[in-house]
């Protein structure tokens, strides 16, 4: 784990690349996040963020997720989040936006 306690994982396998966030995603990790999903934006890839084992995320997190969400809607490319613990997946039902976002509860297979 990071100083920061937050700490991110890409694998990649069968036309699909797994990111597994781990800590806190909020302001000074965000960018982080936001760094790698800019960097599969180019691939031609199923994206899946596995959140599960992030212990909190804040507004900016949520912006990095969905603001990549609408890019690969726009691109044409599938993205989807598996679900955190209950303070991370009350961001979403908050907000409303877990209706913008295909959610699971287990990472899809390849």
């Amino acid at each position: 784990m990071r100083e920061d306690g937050f700490t991110l994982e890409t694998t990649g396998r069968d036309g699909l690349t797994l990111v597994a966030l781990r800590g806190e995603l909020d302001l000074s990790s965000s960018p982080r996040l936001a760094e790698t999903l800019e960097a599969l934006a180019g691939e031609d890839r199923r994206v899946v963020l596995d959140l599960r084992d992030l212990q909190f995320m804040d507004s900016t997190g949520l912006a990095v997720i969905l603001r990549y969400h609408q890019r690969a809607k726009d691109a044409r490319f599938d993205l989807v989040v598996v679900r955190g613990p209950e303070p991370v997946d009350r961001v979403f039902r908050v907000t409303q936006t877990d209706t913008l976002l295909e959610l699971l509860d287990v990472p899809p297979a390849a």
